[in-house]
């Protein structure tokens, strides 16, 4: 159940952050602006935790 929620607010989330980034920059509010710096770096720091992880699981297998 919790999973289904964060996967939906993810969906939300991203759904959001298509739909602002074809609007021009100047027209975006403030909170609009910041959503999607945080967004940004959040799919950045999702992107940095999990592609390690899967190296390690290659270099433990030996592959």
């Amino acid at each position: 159940m919790l999973e289904r929620v964060r996967r939906d607010r993810l969906q939300e989330a991203i759904t959001r952050y298509h739909q602002l980034v074809l609007q021009d920059h100047v027209q975006l509010s403030f909170d609009d602006q910041l959503f999607m710096q945080n967004f940004y770096c959040y799919r950045q720091m999702s992107f940095r935790t999990t592609a390690p992880s899967r190296e390690n699981t290659l270099q433990e297998r030996g592959l």
